[in-house]
Order: structure tokens, then C-alpha cells, then sequence
């Protein structure tokens, strides 16, 4: 065991040179999602005495967001617990991070690594870790700070422009958002981070052929990366198509590629289900892709690890009548009596109302999906996803408004939206239905 120097220029503890540079290549794949960043998995199995792979391979399973993987996670960070007191002080620091993410304290482990990223301005893999786990609880402005604590040191790296420019979305700095999507992509064209966060770009400025049009033209590059990469950003390739009402181009894009890359994969799952969610809302016949959701939904939906999945798990399981369901939103109000005080406010402000609300929404009882929806939304940001992703919840309200005929409610809604994004098909043709069980269907004119 002895101390070596990464391409960052930081102290690693290892057993030789070599696991220090296969380290660095873990690091590539992680800030690439590369669809080889398992390599870190081979790498800790093979070098016993390295704390940082250990660490590493812990946050790589933590990551996968199930209770396996959460088992799975601990069996390393036991080895990285055993190697701390060989560790430098920053391995020991992320070592300690990632006892917190291990037992969901994922608030707590960011806060370790910005410490972290404090102290060693140039450790990029600990600023993308901190982001993911901001990302994970909602925190916008982490979202950017974590990359910002390691810009100048950076600067000549494409993944840190991609970092900041979805931190930027994020808080709705879209300028600079997408002066940082180009910076990345002048130094690395094949940089798919910073092609998620011009999708978030254009879509928050409503540019949604301008959208489509640059997801389209770098989309030979996403080949070889991770299967939540490769789906999640033709995902955002789809939302574009259904706001156009091309719901059956997006649907195919949803059996070609959307749902068909990693099943398993729950950041796959959740792509799919939303994505399905806003096809059958447009009017698309969606065949009996809920029941094949829910087939592998259910392998998961007793883990409970986060809300901002779980919620989209109960309603592909109720969607598709699964005698599951009822049992899952037991377990997810059930929840927040158990979890850690990092998490609580996420299960006991939005899981406990919101999971009835879910199961009434699918089950067509939609003023008790008003009033659960109603208690959970003002706190949705404290359990994770982005923007888009959280407008899943939104579309939720709005349908049940428009179940319970609730009109008035439905016109004030779309009508600000309308304002905002007046090509969005589905936007125009609920107004108007409003409009026209108002007994207003005169004044509009669109």
C-alpha cells in the first residue's frame, strides 16, 4: 500500500500506480455515463487496498436507487470502513459520505463531499457525486454549487461545463446554462450531459422544434453510454414530440428505445412510465404496455428507497390493476415513521398524501386525488428529479381537475400555461375544452 498522484494531481491510496489510473478511468465513465462505469466494481474487487475504489463501488451500487443495491453497497463500504485509517483525509471524508448515502442520508452525504470539494478544488468525481445527491433531494442550488466549486481547476473540462449547465437550468440561469453547453460541447462534442441540459433549455424557453433539431443532431453520440443516459435523453426527445401532439412518433421512439435498453434499470422504468403517462393523456392507445411496466415494477416497488420513484411505481401498478398497488402505498405511508430525519420530510410531506392520491387519480376517484394531490404539492422539489420531471405531479392535478369537471380551476391553469407556450397542442385543445363546458367556447380564439 503507498500513496500515489491521480490525473487530478490528488493523493490516492492504493497498491500501485496502475489502480490509481484505473481509478481515473472510473472517473472518465462516471462523468461520461459511459455504459462501462461498472469498471469500478472489477477494480475494487481486485485491489484490496485501495479505500477510494471501495468507496467508489459503494456509491455506484448506493446509486442504483433499490434495497439491493443499497446491500450491495454496504458490503464494500465495510472494506472502505476497515481501510479508513490508512486513508488520506479526504478518502476518509468520502468514506464517510458514503456511510450516510448508504443509510439514505443523502442530504448529509452531499454536505461531506462539499467539505470535500472545499478543501480539493480539483476532485471532479466528488462533485459529481455531490450533484447527483442534490439532484436526488431536490437542492437546485447544490445542483450548481458542487460544480462550481471545482470550475477553475477544471475549466478545460468538457463534463464540468455539462455539470454547470444543468446546475444552471436548474435555478433558471438559462444563459448562462447555455453558455456553458457550449463550452462543453467546443471541447467535446459527445458530451451528453451538457445535451440533457440543453433539452432542459429548451424546453424551459419553449423552443420546441429548436429542441428536437439539437437532441436529434448529437444523438449519434450516445451510443455507448449508460442505459439511463441513452433513454433519459430520448426521453426528453419524446416530451418535445408530444407537446407537438406526435404522439405516435414518441411512441415508437418508446418501444424502439425508451423501454428498451435496461427493464431492469429503475431510472429506465420511471422514463417509461411518465413518458406513457403523457401519451395515453394526448390520446395515444398504448396497448397493454402498463401490465408490461408493472411486470417489472413490482420487482421493486417493496424498497421504498425514494419517494420520487415510489410514486411513479404505485401508479404504472394501479394503472395496470395490480393487486400490488394497494399493499405499496401502505408500505410508502408506513414509511415515514422508520426513515432517517434527512429523509422524513419527503415521505411524511409528500409520500403520505400523495400515495392515496395516486391510487384514487388511476382508479378514476378524482376529487380524493385532488385533495391528496393538493396537500403534497407545495413541498414536491424536497423529493428529487428535475423540473421535467417533477411536472408529472402537474399533469396528475390537472387531469384530476378535469375528471372532476372542475373547470374553472382547469381554465385558470391552462390559461397561464397557454400564455407561455402557445404551440403546445395538448395545452390548446384542453383549453378550449374548458372553455367550452364554461359556456365560453366564443372568446376563443385559437
Amino acid at each position: 500500500m503507498g500513496t500515489f498522484k491521480n490525473q487530478n494531481d490528488l493523493d490516492v491510496t492504493a497498491s500501485s500506480q496502475t489502480s490509481v489510473d484505473e481509478l481515473d478511468k472510473f472517473g472518465t465513465a462516471l462523468l461520461g455515463f459511459s455504459n462501462k462505469v461498472d469498471c469500478i466494481v472489477a477494480l475494487a474487487d481486485k485491489d484490496l487496498e485501495c479505500p477510494l475504489a471501495q468507496a467508489y463501488a459503494a456509491q455506484f451500487f448506493a446509486s442504483a436507487e433499490t434495497k439491493q443495491g443499497v446491500k450491495k453497497a454496504k458490503q464494500y463500504l465495510e472494506r472502505a470502513n476497515n481501510l479508513s485509517k490508512y486513508a488520506t483525509p479526504r478518502e476518509q471524508a468520502i468514506i464517510k459520505s458514503s456511510n450516510h448515502w448508504c443509510q439514505t442520508e443523502r442530504r448529509a452525504a452531499a454536505q461531506v463531499l462539499e467539505q470535500v470539494l472545499d478543501e480539493n478544488p480539483s476532485d471532479i468525481v466528488s462533485s459529481k457525486w455531490a450533484q447527483s445527491l442534490h439532484f436526488d433531494t431536490g437542492n437546485a442550488a447544490g445542483i450548481l454549487r458542487a460544480p462550481l466549486k471545482v470550475a477553475e481547476a477544471c475549466d478545460d473540462n468538457a463534463y464540468l461545463h455539462g455539470m454547470l449547465a444543468f446546475g444552471y437550468e436548474e435555478c433558471h440561469l438559462l444563459n448562462e446554462a447555455e453558455a456553458s453547453v457550449n463550452r462543453a460541447l467546443s471541447i467535446q462534442r459527445d458530451e451528453p450531459w451538457a445535451h440533457h441540459a440543453m433539452a432542459h433549455i429548451s424546453e424551459a424557453r419553449h423552443n420546441l422544434d429548436g429542441g428536437i433539431k439539437f437532441m436529434l443532431d448529437v444523438s449519434d453520440t450516445w451510443q455507448n453510454l449508460s442505459s439511463f443516459m441513452t433513454t433519459h435523453n430520448w426521453w426528453h426527445v419524446c416530451l418535445f414530440l408530444v407537446d407537438l401532439n406526435r404522439g405516435d412518433e414518441a411512441l415508437a421512439y418508446f418501444d424502439k428505445i425508451v423501454w428498451a435498453v435496461n427493464q431492469d434499470c429503475v431510472q429506465d422504468q420511471i422514463n417509461a412510465i411518465s413518458l406513457l403517462y403523457r401519451l395515453e393523456r394526448i390520446g395515444v392507445d398504448v396497448g397493454n404496455r402498463w401490465q408490461n411496466l408493472a411486470e417489472k415494477v413490482i420487482l421493486n416497488c417493496q424498497d421504498q428507497v425514494s419517494v420520487f420513484l415510489d410514486f411513479q411505481f404505485l401508479y404504472a401498478l394501479a394503472r395496470a390493476n395490480h393487486k400490488e398497488a394497494d399493499n405499496m402505498m401502505q408500505r410508502m405511508i408506513a414509511r415515514h415513521e422508520t426513515v432517517s430525519q434527512d429523509e422524513k420530510m419527503a415521505w411524511e410531506l409528500v409520500a403520505l398524501p400523495a400515495a392515496p392520491g395516486i391510487i384514487a387519480l388511476a382508479n378514476g376517484d378524482w376529487q380524493k386525488a385532488i385533495d391528496q394531490l393538493s396537500i403534497a404539492r407545495p413541498f414536491l422539489q424536497c423529493i428529487g428529479g428535475s423540473h421535467a420531471q417533477r411536472e408529472l405531479v402537474a399533469l396528475f392535478y390537472i387531469d384530476a381537475l378535469r375528471g372532476a369537471s372542475q373547470w374553472e380551476k382547469v381554465q385558470q391553469i391552462l390559461s397561464l400555461r397557454y400564455r407561455a407556450r402557445p404551440q403546445v397542442s395538448w395545452i390548446k385543445n384542453q383549453l378550449r375544452d374548458a372553455y367550452d363546458h364554461l359556456g365560453l367556447s366564443q372568446v376563443v380564439d385559437f
